[in-house]
Order: structure tokens, then sequence, then C-alpha cells
């Protein structure tokens, strides 16, 4: 795990993904979509922030992401929403090694709230 709370995970070997392909990924709680652009792989959220859409499914042209469920457009590097900069997808840095490809994503919160905690336990009178 690296200062600023982030972990690089395995993604899968590079030659499983090929140029034009996509493929969601479950890192640390989080689903993940990754691109592979032209030998370029790119990763955002896998959820359109109109409607919840599911990205991989989406078509990409020149580093645009185009949502099939609303059409709204993302910028795969940034993940900006194209049209309104201020809103965008979270993108996560990639990283090659040895013919693997490695995401660096947040690490998952190891402790949950009380309620979380607590859910499930059942209080019985005496």
């Amino acid at each position: 795990m690296s200062m600023d709370g982030t972990v690089l995970v395995p993604a899968g070997r590079a030659e499983e993904l090929r140029p034009g392909e996509a493929c969601v990924l479950r890192l640390e709680g989080r689903e993940v979509a990754l691109f592979n652009v032209d030998g370029n792989y790119l990763a955002l959220d896998n959820r359109c922030l109109y409607d919840g859409g599911d990205l991989v499914k989406g078509m990409v042209r020149k580093e645009i992401l185009t949502c099939p469920s609303r059409h709204c457009h993302y910028r795969l590097r940034t993940g900006e929403r194209v049209g309104q900069p201020r809103r965008r997808l979270r993108s996560y840095p990639i990283e090659l090694h040895d013919g693997s490809v490695w995401v660096s994503v947040p690490r998952k919160r190891l402790w949950t709230s009380l309620q979380q905690r607590l859910r499930g336990l059942v209080y019985v009178a005496g």
C-alpha cells in the first residue's frame, strides 16, 4: 500500500485484453471498467453518472466513451463528462509490469461503521 492510501491490484495479463476490448474488474470493493484503446490501458468507474448505466458496454471512439443507455460522453483518460468538466468518473492509474496490467485503486476500508457491524445482531429480551 502506498502512502496515499492506494493499493496496486493485478488486473490480468496485457494480452488477454486486445485493442478495442473492455472488461469489468472488481477491485477493492469497486466495479472498474478497463479499456484497451490502441494498446493504451485506461480504467474508470463502470457506472454512468446520469443513470448508473454499465459503461463497459459503451462505445469508444478516440478515447471518448459513450454510455450505452443515455449516450453521455466521458473522456477515458480523466473520467470527465464531455461538456460538464466538473462532473467526472473516478479514473484509475494503470501500470504495466512484465506483461501484466496493474490498477491503482483506493484501499478498501478494513472497518465498517457501528451500524454496519451491528446489523444482523438480534436482541432477545429475557
